[in-house]
């Protein structure tokens, strides 16, 4: 014979209904909640990337090219982080140093480039770089620190951050500036300081680090 529902069957019927339907109801509450929440989880993180991420322009603090002084034109300046792997004096000191590289249009008489690092509080790190210049010229000089001549240098001091924790924290602050590096001329003629200018030291891509 073809069963039939008992009766104690059919009154559970509309009871087990409701419970599913209130279990599927707050099941859909929760995962709208789940869902609003990476939603918004996402606009922060979007908005925090946009604000500070290393290179943002609020922790740039940059001078124009052309710097120019009496006798002298700075027309480039580059400045970069370095790693002192596999340069074991360099490794001492340093896990990471920064370094300037300039290059002149042109220049008379004599004198000297004073070139100045500082760290995200302003203050000076290491002792001043100088690049001195006559003839048209930067001097020729071929040392550790430093490297001139012709209408080019390269110099870098020999502190900077002492590990990679510390280097990684800087270049990803939220709340502090970059280094910068100042150029000052010095002129023999008058031996008076002359701010050139100024520019900070970018963020390099930390993805290989």
């Amino acid at each position: 014979m073809p069963e039939t529902e008992t009766e104690t069957e059919t009154e559970n019927k509309p009871y087990e209904s409701r419970t599913e339907q209130r279990k599927k109801l707050f099941l859909n509450q929760v995962g709208t909640g789940l869902g609003l929440l990476l939603i918004l989880l996402a606009v922060i993180a979007v908005g925090w990337f946009a604000f500070h991420v290393p290179g943002h322009p609020w922790r740039q603090n940059d001078k124009a090219l052309p710097w120019q002084g009496e006798g002298i034109t700075v027309s480039e300046i580059k400045v970069r982080w370095r790693s002192s792997e596999g340069n074991e004096r360099m490794a001492l000191r340093a896990a990471y140093y920064p370094e300037a590289e300039i290059k002149l249009a042109q220049c008379t008489g004599s004198g000297s480039l004073q070139v100045i690092f500082k760290d995200a509080s302003g203050h000076q790190v290491g002792s001043s770089c100088r690049l001195a210049y006559r003839d048209g010229a930067f001097v020729q000089v071929a040392e550790e620190d430093i490297q001139a001549g012709g209408m080019e240098a390269a110099c870098h001091i020999e502190t900077g951050f002492k590990d990679k924790d510390s280097y990684l924290l800087h270049q990803l602050s939220m709340d502090e500036p970059l280094w910068k590096v100042e150029v000052y001329n010095v002129p023999s003629a008058t031996y008076e300081v002359e701010p050139l200018g100024h520019t900070t030291i970018p963020a390099q891509d930390l993805t290989g680090l």
